[in-house]
């Protein structure tokens, strides 16, 4: 397919497990696939690249399309963002013949050309995964072969010409979605000083009433005032002394005789 010559590295075709060590099984299951679905299919690994490179030979509608298929980036989150980050790398490619596909999980892929893709990125939107974006896409180069499946040497020269084309417009510009490295962020300021103990607040003493200081003069007035009140209540003051009387001495005490 001339890729290597014009790479000047090696290209290799992409195969099964299964089929590395046994050619006559990778026919005959290829023979099978090509009688069930009328579809033959090769992958080819090119050094460096964001993806294989997938050739496919449709016998019904007779098309020859080749494909990479690459993931979205995650780190957009709506349809145009991530349809946008495609268009970036395929600017230099011709509308003709080059079609997108968005794929989704469980769902149906949607499909447009690339002359609608830039002219309106929201038409790759899925009907059924409304607000969900498409998690891949698929940039795919289409030729009509139409009559020339049918000789040997037209559908070589068709295929000759398509896949060199292919990856000189989209293949080598192309580039895988990865995630940025994570950022460094400052160390978290250690304190290394001890612990200081919470300051106790120590509740202040309730105030305490002061006894009266008693000098001679308000002694004095505390008398004066007490004598007064007894006065007035009809009983003789403090300080007056109450005269007793005396007994009469007997005639018999006088004088020792009666």
């Amino acid at each position: 397919l001339r890729i290597t010559q014009m790479v000047n590295a090696k290209v290799a075709i992409k195969m099964h497990r299964k089929h590395v060590g046994d050619p006559k099984k990778r026919v005959s299951d290829e023979a099978a696939k090509l009688s069930e679905s009328a579809l033959l299919s090769a992958e080819f690994d090119v050094p460096s690249t964001a993806a294989p490179i997938c050739i496919e030979a449709d016998l019904r509608r007779r098309t020859l399309s080749v494909s990479m298929k690459l993931t979205a980036p995650r780190d957009r989150v709506s349809t145009k963002a991530r349809v946008n980050w495609l268009l970036k790398q395929v600017q230099k490619a011709d509308d003709s013949d080059i079609y997108i596909v968005a794929h989704w999980p469980r769902q149906s892929p949607v499909q447009a050309t690339l002359s609608d893709v830039r002219a309106a990125p929201v038409v790759l939107d899925s009907p059924t995964a409304k607000g969900v974006p498409p998690k891949a896409f698929t940039v795919m180069l289409v030729r009509d072969a139409a009559a020339r499946f049918a000789g040997n040497r037209t559908f070589i020269a068709e295929l000759e010409e398509a896949v060199p084309r292919f990856y000189e417009q989209i293949g080598q510009r192309l580039k895988a979605w990865r995630p940025a490295a994570p950022q460094v962020h400052p160390p978290a300021t250690i304190d290394t000083a001890p612990p200081q103990a919470p300051a106790t607040e120590h509740p202040e003493p309730a105030p305490q009433c002061e006894e009266p200081t008693v000098g001679p003069l308000a002694s004095a007035q505390f008398e004066e005032d007490a004598s007064q009140n007894a006065t007035k209540d009809g009983a003789p003051p403090s300080n007056a002394t109450s005269a007793q009387p005396h007994p009469e001495p007997s005639p018999e005490s006088v004088g020792g005789q009666p």
